[in-house]
């Protein structure tokens, strides 16, 4: 019993009764006031399904047998009672609405019994029961919360907390409410004392033991019954493989909701090593169609490798690293390419968490990046690699560890010509990644490395020259020479070799039967022999990119190898070959843009450019070509160039048919290009007030009257009622959520507080086991 009574009993409990309280119990229904109304309903509703019963006798032994016989009775109406209580929302309502008909309508024989029979069979039920009975239907709910089985139910309970002077008028189910509040508050004062929760500063801690605190009411309120989950049964077990753990229903639950024994078990080292095993080794004894063990068990066993207490332990145990990346070892063939993307995942999420303290590894174990180039067919690990090249915090790393030397060692003749290809992309990438970060280490030593230039250009003129070799090769040192800025005052290695070999280039533009036989092509305008290929091209591209680097030495020795003049021939040579021209035409346009003076006369006078354009301006009505408007913009850059180059200058005014064709043909050929067609200049669709004042946009004004419009107006205001939410575009924003969902959260705030499941687990608890006596 309590130590302190509800007030208004402290006298009677003094005496040994029972406190007294407000009796709410409800008034005995029509039907029970009288013994032959009583009797008479029931045995009429029964009277076709029971024979009828003999005379009861005075004697103490039929007495007896009568007793046995409705304690029978009750016992299986109780049981009965009690399973009615796991019945559907739909049985609740049928059940409801035939008690407010009554009559013959009535949902089970329980409607047959008056309300004393029912609350006699009530005080067999225990506190589980009887709540559970409770939300049959709207009558029971009334019955259940009868006083005599709430006062059984407050005086056999095991109180451990005394209780203040209650409010006076309670019902004994009010007052066994507040009492189990009570309890609930003592108990949380007391855990809050503890050391532990002291510390415990946060919310999530809290929350972490407010959910520990309801488990342990809930595992007491079942009376002892296991009711742990799969994992629980099998990590008491032990001497499981982790397949085995896997495959249980409840881990992948259990993982979510944090289980302290679960993840306790999961960062050790065996079990990481047995998911990584799972995550990245294909099964040998796995059926093709074993959907579960091939796809869905390493995901799983990816997702849980994934997790932060799973992650953490990598970093600080270094030797969960080593098994991590042994699995890259193209040696032991370890490492599926179906598997690499697990592989691929694990590691940018620790790059993403501990991107230094990876580093850091890194920098110990030399053989990472081997194994990443080992690996270079596969494009998930590749693209590892890539994330791991676009921070400059790896630059360092990657240089020490001869990342670039080591892709180019797989540009050789006996390589496949799959590993080429994927070497030459993957350095391609590479270098374009590195594009931000032109003064890191790994950069400058891209352009200074003897060993990557020298390699790149064997292998270009390695025999037999072939159009492959010289495509991967152009390939790269494109992508090198687009690193160069003009902060890089110094001529780089790179371009120093390149320069050497330009007799190499343009002898293959020259004549690119030094590749092998090359099949004629017949156009509808020209014949091709022979035809302007991939190859060809590619050089072109070298040397756009090697005179955009602004080097004058650059220019010097393309003009001592008379590239310039092969590449005007190449020009003229093919008529219709746009790509060739726009190529050429950038190649001089960067000749004009800021050169020596003297070089660009130099230039212009060895090629015979000026010459050359005059001479087809002035054959343009007898020969139609495809490269007028390249030669257009070059004659205007000629005369731009004029401006600020007097070598250029007197070049240009001691040619006669130069300056006839600048001072007369070049301006009227200028007005009608840039004249706009139909002479009006075309509006831009990126201007808003363009955009608006356009005339098409008139015809959809004109469904703002219409009968379209009118009806979606009136449909409109379906939607009134959404107009108090504001929409929330950036979903991380907290602010928003909390402006918009405010008042929500103040009105459930406001609710009043009622008894639920956890409360009666809880009260469970201070009761005895099976029904109050």
């Amino acid at each position: 019993m309590a130590d302190v009574s509800p007030s208004g009993a402290a006298a009677a409990e003094a005496e040994g009764a029972t406190p007294e309280v407000a009796n709410l119990e409800p008034e005995a229904p029509a039907a029970a006031t009288s013994d032959t109304q009583q009797v008479d309903t029931v045995a009429g509703a029964q009277a076709d399904a029971k024979p009828e019963q003999p005379e009861e006798d005075d004697t103490e032994e039929e007495e007896g047998d009568g007793d046995s016989e409705d304690d029978a009775v009750v016992n299986e109406l109780t049981q009965q009672v009690a399973l009615l209580g796991s019945s559907d929302e739909s049985d609740d309502e049928e059940l409801d609405e035939r008690h407010a008909t009554g009559g013959e309508e009535a949902a089970s024989c329980f409607e047959l019994l008056d309300d004393e029979a029912v609350i006699r069979i009530f005080s067999y039920l225990s506190l589980e029961d009887l709540v559970t009975a409770s939300e049959v239907s709207c009558k029971w709910n009334l019955l259940a919360k009868y006083d005599s089985l709430w006062q059984r139910m407050y005086e056999s309970a095991n109180w451990q907390h005394p209780f203040p002077s209650p409010p006076s008028g309670l019902s004994w189910y009010e007052l066994f409410v507040q009492r189990v509040k009570n309890e609930i508050e003592c108990v949380m004062a007391e855990a809050m004392e503890d050391e532990e929760m002291e510390e415990a500063e946060d919310a999530e801690t809290a929350e972490q033991f407010n959910k520990n605190f309801l488990d342990v009411f809930s595992q007491a309120a079942y009376q002892g019954r296991d009711y742990r989950s799969e994992v629980d049964v099998l990590l008491d077990k032990g001497g499981f493989a982790m397949e085995e753990l896997l495959n249980l229903d409840d881990f992948v639950n259990d993982l979510r909701a944090g289980k302290d024994r679960l993840l306790v078990y999961l960062v050790s080292p065996e079990a990481i090593k047995g998911l990584l095993n799972i995550a990245l080794v294909e099964p040998s004894d796995c059926a093709e169609d074993d959907r579960r063990r091939l796809q869905q068990l390493p995901h799983i066993a990816f997702q849980t490798l994934a997790s932060d207490p799973l992650v953490e332990q990598f970093i600080q145990n270094h030797d969960l690293l080593d098994t991590l990346f042994s699995y890259l070892d193209a040696k032991d063939g370890a490492l599926s390419r179906s598997k690499s993307g697990y592989f691929a995942k694990i590691t940018e999420v620790l790059f993403e968490k501990y991107p230094t303290e990876l580093v850091a590894f890194f920098r110990t174990r030399d053989e990472i990046t081997t194994y990443f180039v080992g690996n270079a067919d596969d494009n998930f690990l590749m693209e590892l690699l890539f994330k791991l090249v676009d921070c400059g915090i790896t630059h360092q790393w990657l240089h020490d560890a001869d990342l670039i030397p080591q892709l180019v060692a797989l540009l050789d003749v006996d390589s496949p010509q799959d590993v080429q290809e994927n070497a030459t992309q993957v350095l391609v990438n590479v270098f374009t990644l590195c594009q931000p970060w032109t003064q890191s280490v790994l950069v400058i030593d891209i352009f200074n490395n003897e060993a990557v230039a020298e390699n790149l250009m064997r292998y270009i003129k390695s025999e037999p020259v072939t159009g492959f070799k010289i495509k991967q090769g152009l390939s790269v040192l494109i992508a090198v020479l687009n690193l160069i800025t003009e902060d890089l005052i110094e001529v780089p290695l790179i371009i120093t070799h390149i320069m050497e070999n330009l007799d190499f280039f343009a002898g293959i533009l020259r004549d690119p039967l030094l590749l092998g036989d090359m099949q004629s092509i017949a156009t509808t305008v020209q014949f091709l022999d022979p035809p302007f290929g991939s190859v060809r091209l590619g050089i072109l591209e070298l040397f756009v990119a090697l005179l955009y680097t602004g080097y004058p030495v650059v220019v010097a020795e393309m003009e001592q190898h008379n590239v310039f003049t092969i590449l005007l021939d190449l020009f003229f040579a093919y008529k219709w070959n746009n790509i060739v021209h726009h190529q050429i035409t950038q190649i001089f346009s960067g000749l004009l843009c800021g050169n020596d003076d003297d070089m660009m006369r130099t230039v212009l006078e060895k090629c015979g450019l000026v010459g050359r354009i005059v001479t087809a301006f002035f054959a343009e009505e007898q020969d139609k070509v495809g490269y007028m408007g390249h030669l257009r913009e070059l004659a205007n850059e000629l005369l731009k160039v004029t401006k600020y180059s007097a070598p250029v200058a007197l070049l240009l005014e001691g040619d006669d048919q130069w300056m006839e064709f600048a001072l007369g043909r070049l301006p009227e050929i200028n007005e009608v290009e840039d004249t706009p067609l139909g002479g009006v200049v075309a509006r831009s669709l990126t201007d808003e007030e363009d955009y608006y004042d356009m005339d098409g946009y008139d015809e959809y004004e004109e469904y703002e009257e219409g009968d379209a419009y009118g009806a979606y107006e009136e449909g409109a205001s379906d939607e009134d009622e959404y107009e108090e939410y504001e929409v929330v575009d950036d979903y991380s924003s907290e602010a928003a959520y909390d402006d918009q969902y405010a008042e929500e959260e103040e009105e459930e705030e406001e609710e009043e507080w009622t008894p639920g499941a956890a409360f009666f687990l809880h009260a469970a608890t201070l009761l005895p086991s099976g029904p109050v006596p």
